[in-house]
C-alpha cells in the first residue's frame, strides 16, 4: 500500500472516530456548515475504510466480504439504500483488484453511506471481538500503519489478474514509463540548479550557504543516478537487480524527506563521519518518531532486493512469461515512480526552504514546478497499475 492510499485510509478513520465522538473533524460538521469541499474531501478516505472495515470484519467473524457487507447494511439508515448499492459496487471492484472509475452520483450523499457502513461495522467488530466500538476506531491508525492482516481488502487471485490487464495496457505502460523518465529528468533540473546556486555562493565568499545547496544537489543527482539505472534494468528485464537498486533510490528519499523537514540537517549530513552516519543516516531515518517512513517499507526492499533471499534470488533466476515480464515491469516503473515523487517534492521543498533561509529567488522555476504536476496529473487519470497495487491483500480465500 503506497503512503497515498494509506493516507486516505487513516483520514478515513479519523473522520468515524469525530463521527462517533462527536468531533468537529468529521463529515457531519461538514455538512452542518455547507462546508461542499470538506464534503466532497470526506468521500474517499471514508470509501476506503469503509472497505477495510468490511473486510476486517469479515476476517473476525469468518463470513465473505459479500455477507459482511450484507450484515452490515442491515444496521444502517434505508435512506440511503441506493448509495450502498454504488458503495457495494465500488468495493466489489477493489476487492478483485480493480480501480473504479470516476462516480458521478451525489457525492454527500455517498459520503453519508459510506460512514454508515463504516460505523456500523464498527459496531459489529466490538460485539464479535468484545471490545468497546471506540477502542475499535481508535486503533485502526496503529493496525493500518503495521498493515496488519485484520485490515486488509483485496483478492489475491482477483487483483493478479486485474494487475496483468493493466500492465499490458499500452497507454498505460506508455504513461507509466514515460512518467518515470520525466521525473527522474526535472529532479535533475532541480539537482543542476541548486549546484548552480551552491558555486555562486561559493564565489561570493557565503561558503556555508553553498555548502547546504551543495549537498541537496549531490543526493538530487544522486537519487538520479540510481534511477536511470533502474529504468535501464527495468527495460532489460532485468528486474531483481532493480529491485536491489531501488533501496538505494529509497535512501535517497529518506535523506532528502530529512533536508526538507530540517534544512540544517543538510550541514549535518555532510559534516557526517562513518560511524555517525551509521548510526543516524539514512537508513536509520524510517525509524525516526517523526517521519512517515514505515519499517515495513524499508525491510521490504531489503528482502526482495537488497539482500540474496530464498524469494529474492528466485526471481533473480526465473524465467517469465511474456504477461509476467510486463507485469514485473509495471511494477519497478509504479514502485520507482512512488519514490520519484517524495524525491521530487522533498527536493523542491528543501531547496525552497534554503532560498528563504538565505533570501534568494526560487532555485527551482515554475516551469519545472509545471511540468511535474500536469504529468502527474495526467498519469493518474491514465494509469490504473499503480493505484490497483496500493490495495491490501486479501488474506481470506
Amino acid at each position: 500500500m503506497n503512503r497515498a492510499q494509506l493516507d486516505l485510509c487513516l483520514q478515513g478513520a479519523d473522520l468515524l472516530k469525530g463521527h462517533m465522538r462527536g468531533l468537529d473533524r468529521s463529515l457531519d460538521s461538514a455538512i452542518k456548515r455547507q462546508d461542499r469541499a470538506a464534503v466532497e474531501a470526506a468521500l474517499d478516505p471514508l470509501v476506503h475504510v469503509a472497505g477495510v472495515l468490511i473486510r476486517k470484519l469479515a476476517i473476525v467473524s469468518g463470513t465473505s466480504g459479500s455477507a459482511a457487507f450484507t450484515d452490515v447494511v442491515a444496521r444502517c439508515d434505508p435512506e440511503y439504500a441506493n448509495e450502498y448499492d454504488i458503495l457495494e459496487s465500488l468495493l466489489s471492484i477493489v476487492i478483485t483488484g480493480g480501480v473504479p472509475d470516476r462516480i458521478t452520483c451525489n457525492t454527500a450523499l455517498l459520503a453519508i453511506a459510506a460512514q454508515e457502513v463504516g460505523a456500523n461495522a464498527i459496531g459489529l467488530i466490538a460485539e464479535t471481538t468484545h471490545e468497546h466500538p471506540f477502542k475499535v476506531v481508535g486503533g485502526l491508525a496503529k493496525l493500518l500503519n503495521a498493515q496488519d492482516p485484520s485490515v486488509q481488502v483485496t483478492d489475491n487471485a482477483s487483483a493478479s489478474a486485474a494487475l496483468t490487464v493493466y500492465a499490458l495496457d499500452p497507454a498505460m505502460a506508455a504513461s507509466r514509463k514515460g512518467t518515470a523518465d520525466l521525473v527522474v529528468r526535472l529532479t535533475g533540473r532541480v539537482a543542476d540548479n541548486s549546484y548552480s546556486v551552491a558555486q555562486s555562493l561559493h564565489e561570493g565568499g557565503e561558503t556555508d550557504a553553498g555548502l547546504a545547496y551543495s549537498g541537496l544537489a549531490r543526493v538530487a543527482m544522486t537519487a538520479t543516478s540510481l534511477s536511470a539505472g533502474v529504468l535501464g534494468m527495468i527495460a532489460d528485464s532485468n528486474h531483481y537487480s532493480w529491485s536491489a537498486l531501488l533501496r538505494q533510490v529509497a535512501e535517497c528519499e529518506y535523506l532528502l524527506w530529512k533536508f526538507s523537514a530540517e534544512s540544517a540537517s543538510v550541514m549535518d549530513w555532510l559534516g557526517s563521519g562513518r560511524e555517525e552516519r551509521e548510526a543516524r543516516w539514512p537508513s536509520r531515518l524510517y525509524s525516526d518518531d517523526d517521519n512517515d517512513y514505515r519499517r515495513k517499507d524499508y525491510s521490504l526492499h531489503c528482502e526482495f532486493g537488497g539482500h540474496p533471499t530464498p524469494d529474492g534470488t528466485l526471481a533473480a533466476g526465473q524465467i517469465l512469461t511474456p504477461e509476467q515480464d510486463a507485469t514485473q515491469a509495471a511494477n519497478g516503473y509504479t514502485h520507482l515512480l512512488q519514490h520519484l515523487h517524495s524525491i521530487f517534492e522533498f527536493a523542491v521543498a528543501c531547496a525552497d526552504d534554503l532560498d528563504t533561509l538565505h533570501k534568494r529567488l526560487p532555485t527551482v522555476p515554475e516551469d519545472v514546478r509545471n511540468e511535474y504536476a500536469e504529468a502527474v496529473a495526467l498519469h493518474l487519470k491514465t494509469d490504473k497499475f499503480g493505484p490497483a497495487t496500493a490495495h491490501f491483500s486479501d488474506p481470506l480465500p
